[in-house]
């Protein structure tokens, strides 16, 4: 065992650390490999003949293999995803840095959410919440700006997409979604790097951080707006991906409010996010193509979450970084817990309820502790439990979900 272990510890470290440099100077060009593998060991605990969560055994719910390319204020990432039924493209984007901005396009992750930009394998509890997987858009082709000044905490993010998640071979109609989010961000570091989050703060060098107190603060509102035509709503989606609850076809505007703050306190990170989403719907009277739709009640949804996490054993880290090598000379464990509450298919004050929606929603907590055993290595164990407010289409008797997990992850981001 211990020499498997051995093997497997090498293999990461050399994941991590190669990489490819051509030119001197000014002029060098980078090439990084970017790896994630994450395999689980799951047991589904809730009483489910069905299997529609599926069953207890293994499961890897992420496969990525890529490359990031940086050349003086230019860089281009590209990742695939092997996970799916289909190996298909995950990332693909550029960006140029000027000045205090960083312009990006391609295919890239949202802003909308404060999670959205985060490396998510990274994370004390590596899923998404219900909240950010029915609200938080994904991945989508577009072009935006990223505003980080030096002069003034402040940080803002402005994007325009042809808001279709995953889809790189155009848009679903001739509207486009446009998204917003701007930051306040305080903090006591000495560093000069805001670009991600508040805790960003860490010195690679654990001992120039002994004695002192970290503190900061981030928090902000985001909104996003587009057009939508005969498309499918917002789902409820539990962390570990199964949809418990169908929206409804949507047509007309569609808006998302959020809002977020959070706070470090020493090795202590509390995230307060709060989010609101409508969707317009019409329906097709007459059979007639041209003639418009007829406006009929609109959808809503609602929810917020609560998480804490910290590093209970071990110097404090970047949550945006995994432990260096030289922190893992003594264990180095994360521990996280979330609370969250989500409606969903609301109809809005002043409307009549439509008969034809079924609103739903869940209750969630999940909670994860992470055991870094190498910087490219890590072993989770995590629990999440649901109540839906409404049983699942596809097993109308249970109103209730339970699923514990061992998950060992290699990164090399």
């Amino acid at each position: 065992m211990s020499a498997v272990l051995a093997s497997l510890l090498a293999s990461t470290a050399l994941a991590a650390a190669v990489h490819l440099d051509v030119g001197s100077g000014d002029d060098i060009v980078r090439v990084t490999p970017l790896v994630l593998l994450q395999v689980d060991g799951r047991a589904v605990l809730h009483d489910d003949d069905n299997a529609v969560e599926g069953n207890s055994g293994f499961i890897s719910p992420r496969a990525r293999l890529g490359a990031r390319l940086r050349w003086r204020f230019f860089e281009v990432q590209v990742v695939g995803e092997g996970s799916r039924e289909k190996a298909g493209l995950l990332e693909a984007f550029g960006v140029v840095h000027v000045g205090d901005f960083a312009i990006n396009a391609g295919l890239a992750r949202s802003p909308l959410f404060i999670g959205g930009p985060d490396p998510l394998s990274l994370q004390p509890l590596n899923e998404r919440g219900i909240l950010e997987r029915t609200l938080w858009p994904g991945r989508e082709l577009g072009v935006g700006v990223h505003w980080l000044p030096t002069t003034v905490p402040v940080e803002a993010w402005l994007r325009v997409s042809n808001g279709v998640a995953n889809a790189v071979l155009g848009n679903d109609n001739a509207g486009l979604a446009a998204e917003g989010r701007v930051d306040v961000v305080l903090t006591n570091s000495s560093d000069d790097d805001r670009d991600k989050n508040v805790d960003s703060d860490v010195d690679s060098d654990a001992d120039s951080n002994v004695g002192r107190v970290f503190v900061g603060l981030r928090a902000g509102v985001s909104a996003r707006v587009e057009s939508t035509d005969n498309e499918a709503g917002m789902p409820g989606i539990t962390p570990l991906g199964f949809t418990y609850w169908r929206a409804p076809p949507v047509s007309g505007p569609s808006s998302i409010v959020q809002a977020h703050v959070q706070g470090l306190l020493g090795p202590a990170r509390l995230t307060l996010q709060g989010g609101f989403a409508h969707e317009g719907r019409a329906k097709d009277d007459d059979g007639n193509p041209a003639t418009p739709k007829v406006t009929i009640t609109a959808m809503q949804h609602a929810g917020a979450s609560a998480e804490i996490a910290a590093t209970v054993i071990g110097p404090r880290r970047d949550f945006l970084k995994a432990p260096t090598t030289a922190s893992l000379t003594s264990p180095v464990i994360d521990l996280a817990v979330r609370g969250e509450r989500l409606r969903l298919g609301l109809t809005p004050m002043n409307d009549t309820a439509d008969p034809t929606v079924s609103a739903g929603g869940a209750s969630a907590v999940s909670a994860a502790v992470t055991w870094w055993l190498h910087e490219s290595l890590s072993v989770s164990a995590q629990i999440h439990a649901l109540a839906y407010d409404v049983a699942p289409i596809d097993d109308p008797d249970r109103t209730s979900s339970l699923t514990a997990l061992l998950r060992l992850t290699i990164v090399a981001l």
